[in-house]
């Protein structure tokens, strides 16, 4: 009876770890994000440079992305990412092809001043004022 109950302890941990998404790694137990697009890719690496430290929020876990707007085929992206687990406000964070990935250009922020979209296109700049 006591192996029965172990074996269903572990086979509803491991379906527990395969229906969140995420892998669980033992030893020091870190989360890794399964998301492998170029935009979530951005976000991540645009808070690990920031400065806030070795920890990089994860799609899904800390944060979702609340909607995204394509630029000038494909090379400009506007993204709206809300954190989990809060009542706040969405931010907007501007991106820019790179090659096969982006890169952060401005942001995340909800409040964009006249000489941060100066740089930016047109339509890219109409946009952030328009929809603040």
């Amino acid at each position: 009876m006591k192996r029965v109950i172990i074996y269903l302890v572990v086979w509803l941990s491991f379906i527990a770890i395969v229906i969140s998404g995420r892998y669980v790694i033992l030893g020091r137990a870190k989360i890794v994000s399964l998301k492998t697009d170029a935009i979530s890719s951005a976000i991540e690496q645009s808070f690990k440079s920031s400065g806030q430290g070795s920890y990089a929020p994860i799609e899904g876990k800390d944060y979702r992305i609340a909607g995204v707007r394509y630029f000038d085929n494909n090379q400009w992206v506007v993204v709206a990412i809300a954190p989990l687990g809060t009542s706040a406000d969405s931010a907007k964070t501007v991106l820019q092809q790179v090659g096969s990935g982006y890169k952060k250009v401005l942001g995340p922020t909800n409040f964009f001043q006249d000489s941060d979209l100066a740089p930016l296109p047109g339509d890219v700049s109409i946009f952030l004022k328009e929809n603040k």
